[in-house]
């Protein structure tokens, strides 16, 4: 696993005080300059924080505070604000968002139509890493407070290679790869990277960091040399990133506010602007508490006019059921998502489907199925993809049959090639004094046990069954792309992972474009003007929930948050996690990938995988 972030920040708190000064002065001057905003006008304010969910967190949105419960849901406001004639301007705070690449720059083109829309957009942060920086920068100004830091320092990536550790507590890795580039299990059996592996990252470090310099240069107004400076001066004080051009003002938080609120005198500030009200409990009104609990079980409405189905393919792909689990994220179950594209090709108010793909792959299998299902959707209505921040394997795997395909310049896509192989515990059982006695009737009963690497012939075996896998892999892209590749199949494959950038150029995708332009392409396709966006499966009601709880249905097929969650009770395990949770987060989260995919390689052979993660920070 990888992970491309930010050095660590640093605070520095001295300013020379005339430049405060000189700030003060600004401000009020500003104070006769605008005329009073027409009655009814407001200013929507929208706070960047948090979690950038792709899928709604069902059980979270029942008892939720009005904030989006999902990225498309907080996209939807930015629209709304667009064409709301009533909003003057926008306030955008940003508060360190866990958002991925795509996800930035799909914010950025919201920022962009906004001022487009004649909206003035005002940014103010505290604190700005390589990614929220390029958000902020795309707004009409920017401010930041006098102890302010921009930590814009480039990219920095860390691949972690585990066979040394894995030797001092008696486990081997006997992994076998189908591409010379599909390098999943490499870093469970070596200790460097091959050269591959190596000439890859390169390439997409050299391609993310050339389109961040483009970006940078476009918003600020400078060369991509000029840019490359900038970046290689960081980090940064407010005052410095002010005298470097890198922002346009310093100012507390209630200053900015009062300058923004003379610019536009009469309107309001609506810090809630376009969300739904929380629930209001009133305990001192028996019947109106009786309303808001019975909201809570009532089912999701159906659509009320031809409607754009969006089904999330989030996270790792597997057989079952999908989950969503605080500690290890989304998990993309086969058999919710073929009821979910079912439903959507048999609902005749559904007129489209945007399958929205943010998943590195995972089972083979499960990706079938979910490609099947995508076929069944096709053959009767528009089925447009859109990929977040990454699509990869088992991601491109459910993504090449839709007939457009957006990707966003920085996704991460491709890796069209299998993995496959076991662990051998032979060593820790000997350390720990374990002995196994082994029964078995028939040749390959014991092929994927734990004691012993494969012998020649059960590897033999497997890579003839990773073979069949990786030709319906490539059967699969060929019949969705075949006619749109620039090169034969094979020289784009064979585990190559590409940005989005790329694999428009070698017509891996169609368009680059975000989700809200995919879903756009969805009803121009279907020929709908009016139509309004669902989400499918439709989000569970609290009955839902307690009857699944009462009859155990919630705990089929989970079977890695099991399993992870039977990992983090070993004793002392859970304190280690959770202190690296809390020293490097973007470290723990893509440790805990590695274990999710770990343990579906025990339940699959076969996994159709990217070799890596990435995260911008």
């Amino acid at each position: 696993m990888a992970r491309i972030q930010a050095h660590s920040r640093r605070r520095f708190t001295m300013l020379r005080t005339s430049h405060r000064v000189g700030i003060v002065f600004a401000l009020l001057a500003t104070l006769s300059v605008a005329p009073p905003a027409p009655a009814g006008s407001k200013i929507a304010h929208f706070r960047v924080a948090g979690p950038m969910n792709e899928s709604p967190d069902e059980l979270a949105a029942l008892f939720e505070d009005g904030k989006p419960k999902s990225f498309l849901e907080l996209l939807q406001l930015f629209h709304k604000a667009a064409q709301d004639a009533e909003v003057k301007a926008v306030l955008l705070t940003i508060e360190h968002p866990a958002a991925g690449p795509s996800q930035i720059m799909e914010l950025c083109d919201a920022v962009k139509q906004l001022r487009a829309a004649g909206k003035e957009v005002y940014c103010h942060a505290e604190a700005l890493d390589l990614g929220t920086y390029l958000l902020a920068a795309s707004c009409s100004r920017l401010s930041m407070v006098p102890t302010g830091d921009l930590a814009i320092l480039g990219l920095h990536g860390e691949v972690g290679f585990y066979k040394d550790l894995l030797a001092k507590i008696g486990v081997t890795a006997d992994m076998l790869h189908i591409g010379s580039y599909k390098g999943a299990g490499e870093p469970y059996m070596q200790s460097q990277p091959s050269p591959e592996f190596r000439e890859q990252m390169e390439r997409l470090f050299d391609d993310l960091y050339d389109q961040i310099v483009g970006q940078i240069a476009e918003l600020r107004g400078v060369t991509k040399d000029k840019a490359k400076g900038l970046i290689d001066d960081g980090p940064y004080t407010a005052e410095w990133a002010l005298e470097a051009g890198l922002i346009d003002e310093i100012a507390y938080r209630k200053d900015w506010v009062r300058e923004i609120e003379s610019r536009h005198p009469g309107a309001d500030i609506d810090s809630t602007y376009g969300r739904r009200k929380a629930p209001q409990f009133d305990f001192s009104n028996p019947f109106a508490l009786f309303t808001e609990i019975g909201k809570l079980f009532e089912q999701a409405r159906a659509p009320s006019k031809p409607a754009v189905a969006v089904v999330y393919v989030d996270g790792l792909i597997l057989s079952g059921k999908s989950e969503q689990n605080p500690l290890i994220g989304s998990l993309a179950g086969s058999t919710t998502l073929r009821h979910a594209l079912e439903q959507a090709a048999e609902d005749p108010m559904v007129k489209a489907v945007v399958l929205r793909v943010d998943s590195p792959g995972g089972s083979a299998l499960a990706s079938e199925i979910i490609w099947n299902a995508t076929q069944r959707v096709a053959a009767k209505k528009p089925l447009i993809v859109s990929m977040g921040n990454v699509a990869g394997s088992g991601g491109y795997y459910v993504s090449c049959g839709g007939q457009t395909i957006f990707a966003d310049p920085m996704t991460l896509t491709g890796s069209i090639g299998v993995v496959g192989g076991k662990f051998v515990m032979k060593g820790l059982w000997d350390k720990m004094g374990i002995n196994t006695y082994m029964l078995t009737r028939g040749k390959n009963a014991a092929m994927f046990t734990t004691e012993r690497p494969f012998t020649e012939s059960e590897r033999a075996r497997v890579l003839a069954l990773m073979e069949h896998v990786y030709a319906i892999f490539k059967d699969r892209v060929t019949r969705g792309r075949g006619k749109n590749l620039s090169d034969d199949l094979e020289k784009l494959a064979g585990g190559r992972v590409y940005t989005g950038r790329e694999a428009l150029n070698v017509g891996l995708v169609d368009r680059l474009g975000g989700l809200q332009a995919a879903i756009r392409h969805a009803a121009d396709q279907a020929h709908v003007g009016e139509y309004e966006v669902i989400v499918l499966p439709k989000s569970k009601s609290l009955m839902d929930f307690i009857l699944e709880a009462v009859t155990g249905e919630s705990e089929e097929d989970k079977r890695i948050t099991t399993q992870v969650g039977a990992l983090l009770d070993l004793p002392g395990v859970r304190p280690t996690a959770e202190a690296l949770r809390a020293l490097d987060a973007p470290a723990f989260e893509n440790l805990v990938r590695a274990v999710q995919r770990l343990l579906l390689l025990r339940a699959e052979p076969v996994l159709a995988v990217v070799p890596f993660d990435l995260t911008v920070r």
